[in-house]
């Protein structure tokens, strides 16, 4: 297609620092799915510009500001949910000016991105790529042909740029009094004064994705009344309860058990799935898995009676393994052992594999389960097929040395190995343990 010098395309996307695996994914998002499908829809690659590509001289966050407002189209990639990717976003969305949402297949979205389309991406398989290719020039095509509809918002690029200035410099603050606290007591129990000035210049979603990102539970807790004022009750639910009940909140989840019946009667059955999901959760965390067993279950089982697909009958059941598994363990460190709840979960994972063998981490579940078992000949071989599946997720090589050392597999050293170039931090601790 005839390249449009008057196009363009502002990318605003997570980038991390050079060579990090964040900075990577962000250049392999603009070099193999951005820049080929916008030149296709007649965009020129001088054209389609990214903040750390920004080359004129002047504040960075001045020309960043210009760029959200000026620019025909922004490509917003959310993978990670970036603190300053979440403003930047806002900002475009304040304008009324068109914008195209990314993400990296998995990554679960805040609530207000709720309404907008996105294109989850996966660049490491060809197939997977070509197909958000396809969905990104079906989405770009589409604003181009209603000519990059304008619509100008009330605040001046100055006024934008010295907030983003302002909104980066308090995050970076906020982020590390957050990480000191961490190092200090671990975990975070109170606020500083610079994560709570942010706050006030925050609106409560925003301020509730801030608190999902930064994983401060008690915020989320504390903005659960204004959030339940302003939503629709199946969107806090959905969005504001099930999520802080997954991330170990007590108070969410007594709300989340107390409006069991209306979800059953009203959610779909994807929200129904995903709310036992983070029900479990919130039970794995909490230990409390026995005293849910029976609801849990006839939930689970209710919903394999109407999955639409193989896939969905298979995650059901590595659910059904997580909450029999949760239960044997935590009666287990209360002196209690049920050889029956450890049979379950095994058996639930066989079932899940069969509807689904190209998910490794049901076979991770499946080695963890036949470790605690005391089977280790099964173990091997559960996570073996899972390294052939993933050999680049830290927990599964973590696991695989584990067991590989128990073994005397010599596949030990090159896991070991693979573990370091993955996490150097966790290979070093597992070492560690090992010589203790």
């Amino acid at each position: 297609m005839e390249q449009n010098q008057k196009y363009t395309c502002f990318v605003i996307s997570p980038l991390g620092q050079e060579g990090s695996p964040e900075r990577m994914n962000a250049d392999q998002v603009l070099d193999y799915l951005i820049i080929p499908t916008l030149t296709r829809c007649g965009f020129s690659k001088e054209n389609i510009v990214r903040s750390d590509k920004i080359a004129e001289p002047g504040r960075i966050s001045e020309h960043i500001a210009s760029c959200i407002e000026a620019s025909e189209l922004c490509i917003i990639d959310l993978t990670g949910l970036n603190a300053n990717v979440m403003y930047e976003y806002g900002l475009r969305k304040g304008y009324g000016k068109p914008y195209i949402v990314l993400a990296q297949k998995g990554q679960p979205l805040p609530f207000d991105v709720y309404d907008d389309r996105t294109i989850f991406y996966d660049i490491s398989e060809v197939p997977a790529l070509i197909a958000a290719q396809e969905a990104l020039e079906k989405f770009t095509e589409a604003i181009k042909a209603k000519g990059f509809i304008e619509s100008k918002g009330p605040e001046s690029v100055t006024s934008i740029s010295e907030r983003l200035k302002s909104i980066e410099a308090k995050l970076d603050s906020a982020l590390n009094v957050i990480q000191s606290a961490t190092k200090t007591t671990g975990n975070v129990t109170h606020r500083g004064a610079e994560v709570d000035d942010i706050l006030t210049q925050l609106s409560p979603i925003q301020a509730f994705n801030y608190a999902l990102t930064q994983r401060d539970l008690k915020l989320g807790e504390d903005l659960m009344p204004v959030l339940e004022g302003a939503l629709s009750k199946e969107r806090f639910i959905d969005q504001v309860v099930a999520q802080l009940t997954s991330m170990g909140s007590a108070k969410a989840a007594r709300i989340l058990e107390e409006n069991w019946d209306y979800v059953a009667s009203n959610f779909t059955f994807k929200q129904r799935y995903e709310e036992v999901g983070c029900y479990i959760s919130y039970c794995n965390r909490a230990d409390c898995e026995p005293e849910h067993l029976e609801k849990l279950v006839a939930t689970i089982e209710g919903l394999l009676d109407e999955a639409p697909s193989p896939k969905d009958r298979a995650g059901l059941y590595n659910q059904k393994n997580r909450l029999y598994f949760g239960a044997y363990t935590t009666l287990e460190a209360k002196g209690e052992v049920h050889p029956e709840y450890l049979e379950t979960a095994i058996q639930a994972l066989e079932k899940a594999i069969k509807l689904n063998g190209d998910e490794p981490s049901y076979y991770y579940n499946l080695a963890t389960c036949q470790r605690k078992k005391g089977d280790l000949d099964a173990a091997v071989d559960a996570i073996s097929k899972c390294m052939d599946l993933d050999s680049n997720d830290d927990d599964h090589l973590k696991l695989a040395y584990e067991l590989y050392t128990e073994k005397k597999d010599p596949r030990a050293a090159e896991t070991l190995k693979k573990l370091a170039e993955v996490n150097p931090y966790l290979a070093k601790l597992v070492q560690k343990k090992k010589k203790s």
